[in-house]
């Protein structure tokens, strides 16, 4: 973290409380909890909303005539100074974007959706925060243009390890929404260093995600785990994460095969949800390891520091990852974390501190690493001192003080 000041807590910053925030982001959780898409931008508004007059977010969904989940779960609410819109809108989701890897057909609909929200619903805004580069900071860079306000974008992983890299095309989209922004704050050291490779000349920071302390802290592990029915007398493997590719399920699977061979009292639970499921149940039942290897599904985000205390290890078998939030909020359980060397991890995990780093793609260097973990005498105390710098309390300090850094100042003050 660039400048991480002293622990701050969230209540209300005088500097902010006649202002109203937008905030615009691909994916909100709904009202209650049934789609949770993005819970760490959530969480991020829970810690900043104390500081401000109201707080409205605007999360553009794809129209789907409710095949898609959020089209069907997600409707507008409001909780204490938040509002949370979604409006529908057509475009080509990313997926299949990437697939058709033509970048000159470009179809989006979200920008004059939120604009016509914004109408409709009579939105007053002083300060935009965007969540990611694309298509966020893109509706930001509309807004700025129409209504003159201070715009800041949080460049979260895709979006800055990828996109601006597919051709120049992209490279010179991303460049100018970038260049348009008042500040940038990105996750990682190392999406700093991507971004630095791009053309842009507007101020970067280094700004983690946080976890919440009042969910995320050492629990017994015995009541956990006759909480969610899991055996007492197994070691447990844990990752939590959406079932994608990316996230490296099938290389755990594959690491379980070794480690079931030397011995039966281990237990993985792999807690998420996507499309790769059918084929990881496939994976288990074809390698027999029904008895060693759980797909638990996806749960709420308040559920999961249950589940995080329940676990003996808790694993990221990442092949690309920014920041990795649930490795810090594993270690706020007090729980040591094998992780890959996948560009965000190194940055977590001390060596012989707070876990254990191996190869991406090597189930065999996995499963030597989560042997050794179960082996180690692990300081809980030291883990969780550790992660207490990344608590919102911490980061939303960092947050505010780039709020106050807008170069238009007249517009803030």
């Amino acid at each position: 973290m660039d400048g991480m000041s002293e622990p701050n807590d969230t209540t209300c910053d005088s500097d902010f409380t006649d202002k109203c925030l937008l905030v615009i982001t691909p994916n909100y959780p709904n009202e209650d909890g049934s789609y949770f898409g993005s819970v760490f931008v959530k969480n991020q508004v829970d810690a900043l909303k104390h500081n401000f007059k109201e707080v409205i977010v605007i999360a553009p969904v794809l129209f789907s005539a409710g095949r898609l989940l959020d089209d069907r779960l997600c409707h507008n609410y409001a909780y204490d100074n938040v509002r949370v819109y979604y409006p529908r809108s057509l475009y080509i989701p990313w997926p299949v974007y990437r697939k058709l890897n033509v970048s000159r057909m470009y179809f989006d609909t979200r920008a004059s959706a939120v604009e016509a929200l914004i109408q409709k619903e009579k939105i007053v805004f002083d300060l935009v925060h965007a969540h990611f580069v694309w298509p966020s900071a893109k509706i930001a860079q509309e807004l700025k243009k129409k209504y003159n306000v201070p715009c800041v974008v949080t460049a979260h992983g895709y979006d800055v390890y990828e996109l601006p890299f597919r051709d120049q095309i992209w490279q010179k989209r991303v460049e100018s929404v970038l260049n348009s922004m008042d500040r940038i704050i990105t996750v990682s050291k190392k999406n700093q260093g991507c971004l630095e490779k791009l053309h842009i000349t507007t101020p970067i920071t280094v700004i983690p995600n946080g976890f919440s302390e009042d969910l995320f802290y050492p629990r017994d592990r015995d009541a956990c785990r006759k909480k969610l029915d899991l055996p007492l007398d197994k070691i447990i493997i844990l990752t939590v994460g959406n079932l994608f590719d990316v996230k490296g399920h099938k290389y755990l699977i594959e690491a379980m095969e070794r480690l079931a061979k030397q011995r039966k009292d281990i237990l993985c639970v792999i807690v998420g949800s996507g499309f790769l499921q059918s084929a990881l149940e496939e994976q288990i039942k074809g390698a027999q390891l029904e008895e060693y290897v759980f797909l638990a599904g996806g749960k709420p985000h308040e559920e999961i520091p249950v589940w995080m205390n329940a676990c003996d290890v808790f694993v990221l078998p990442s092949l690309n990852e920014s920041f990795g939030i649930v490795q810090i909020e594993a270690m706020a359980c007090g729980k040591p974390v094998v992780g890959t060397y996948n560009g965000g991890s190194e940055e977590l995990i001390l060596l012989d501190k707070n876990g254990i780093l191996c190869f991406p793609r090597d189930p065999e260097c996995l499963a030597a690493a989560i042997t050794d973990a179960f082996g180690r005498g692990w300081d809980v105390s030291e883990i969780t001192e550790f992660s207490s710098q990344y608590s919102w309390g911490n980061v939303v300090g960092e947050i505010l003080e780039i709020y106050r850094r807008m170069d238009d100042q007249k517009v803030i003050y």
